[in-house]
């Protein structure tokens, strides 16, 4: 019932609906929030789609790799892909098929293979992490008119005004986010990260 309000509420009509169940349910996982590609497969199969479908093969590939991004994995080994088709697609899915789904959604723009052939990801997030790079290029090469002076003074104070002192670390990287456009700042929980961020605004 809830998922019957949810593509009510999507396509608005019945007769869409059934159409999209009939022709390529798959197109649900991608539309409809809150129906995923396990969801849409499982219509998909009682309805007849064939296992070696190429609407099933490229809604796999889409959910593994958004799935993959979503973690933190931009991209992933083409074995790896290949791994998972087999492990949930099953082990006699079609390979032509597989490689002529993958070649069009090449082609297409929705996904991106590199060169060499050994990375492959959604092409979103490639142009997103693309972007976030050309970004974070022109944050390091830009001119700075930031003026610093009296830096021990300054963490003296800090230190004063805390109640505790600074690590070499952590004046480090406050005298190099004094210099520099652009610094990256890691450690584990509980390091002092943003008292030094703050030290450092």
């Amino acid at each position: 019932e809830a998922m019957t309000k949810k593509l009510i509420k999507n396509y608005k009509s019945p007769n869409i609906i059934l159409g999209l169940i009939r022709d390529n349910p798959y197109i649900l996982a991608e539309e409809v929030d809150g129906i995923g590609f396990k969801k849409a497969d499982e219509i998909a199969l009682k309805n007849g789609i064939d296992r070696n479908s190429k609407h099933r093969i490229r809604s796999f590939i889409i959910n593994f790799l958004r799935k993959q991004g979503e973690r933190g994995h931009s991209f992933v080994l083409p074995s790896e892909l290949m791994s998972a088709i087999k492990e949930y697609l099953g082990k006699n899915v079609d390979r032509n098929a597989i490689s002529e789904v993958s070649k069009e959604m090449i082609k297409t723009g929705e996904l991106w293979l590199d060169e060499n052939k050994t990375a492959i990801a959604l092409k979103y997030f490639y142009d997103l992490e693309n972007d976030i790079f050309k970004e974070l290029k022109r944050i390091k090469e830009s001119k700075s008119y930031f003026k610093y002076t009296k830096t021990d003074e300054k963490i003296k104070e800090m230190e004063i005004i805390q109640g505790w002192e600074f690590t070499d670390e952590q004046k480090q990287f406050i005298e190099l986010g004094l210099k520099e456009n652009l610094i990256l700042l890691t450690g584990n929980s509980g390091v002092g990260k943003t008292s030094t961020v703050n030290a450092l605004v």
